[in-house]
Parts: C-alpha cells; sequence; structure tokens
C-alpha cells in the first residue's frame, strides 16, 4: 500500500474516478490524503495585509475604516445633541484625508452644512486675496 508523500507515513485511498486536473486514475492509489495535514492560514489584516493603502486610500475606503475602528457615539462634537445620524467631518481641507482621527469630528447634519459653509467661503477669501 502506497503512502502519502507529505511525510506522515499514513496508507493513502483508493481513487474511485478519474481526475486528469489533480493526476488521479481510478483504482491507483492517491499520493496525498485530502486535507488531513493542512495548516490553516491566517487572514492578513490591516498594515500586514498586502492590499493596505495606507493614507493613499480612497474617501470611500477612510470612511469603512472609520466606521470600523471608531464607533461614532451618537453625539455631535459641537453641539452636544443626540441626532438620528451623525457624520465624521474631515477638519483639514483640502489636504488629502488621513487615518489620524484627531483629523475627523463626529458632527450633526446641520453642524456638518455649517461648517463646509465655512469652508467653502473660507476658501473664497483666500482665493480673492491671492
Amino acid at each position: 500500500m502506497k503512502t502519502c508523500e507529505c511525510g506522515c507515513g499514513l496508507p493513502t485511498p483508493i481513487a474511485t474516478r478519474n481526475r486528469s486536473e489533480r493526476g488521479q486514475r481510478k483504482g491507483e492509489p492517491l499520493r496525498f490524503i485530502s486535507g488531513h495535514n493542512s495548516v490553516p492560514i491566517p487572514p492578513l489584516r490591516g498594515e500586514a495585509s498586502p492590499h493596505w493603502l495606507g493614507d493613499d486610500v480612497s474617501y470611500y475606503g477612510i470612511h469603512v475604516w472609520l466606521t470600523k475602528h471608531h464607533p461614532k457615539t451618537g453625539i455631535c462634537y459641537e453641539c452636544g445633541r443626540r441626532p438620528r445620524r451623525t457624520m465624521w467631518s474631515f477638519l483639514r481641507h483640502p489636504e488629502p484625508h488621513t487615518r489620524n482621527i484627531d483629523d475627523y469630528r463626529e458632527l450633526c447634519g446641520s453642524c456638518h452644512q455649517r461648517f463646509d459653509r465655512w469652508l467653502r467661503h473660507d476658501s473664497m477669501q483666500v482665493k480673492i486675496t491671492t
């Protein structure tokens, strides 16, 4: 009887059908015992992942990261109210978004609009004066 080629020494079963993509022929012993010696590979998450973009991530990606790592409190940072919904507001416009939580504030809709109006007005003043 043929033994498993992984080195465990256990006898391998006989193939019940032809599987040419695996190199198996019906009636012949298999090369390995399926899955008996597999070591699960842990998923690479966060900065260990090869897909990690750091601060070069998209607008959507930053908001997904914020939601996952910094759950909202439901309280507006400016007015202290508890609206139905709060949003993350990026404070350092026009710079690119970052993963630094100090660059964001959780605001209600009205405070967020007020902040955006102030930003638009401020950027218009800068354009006019320069």
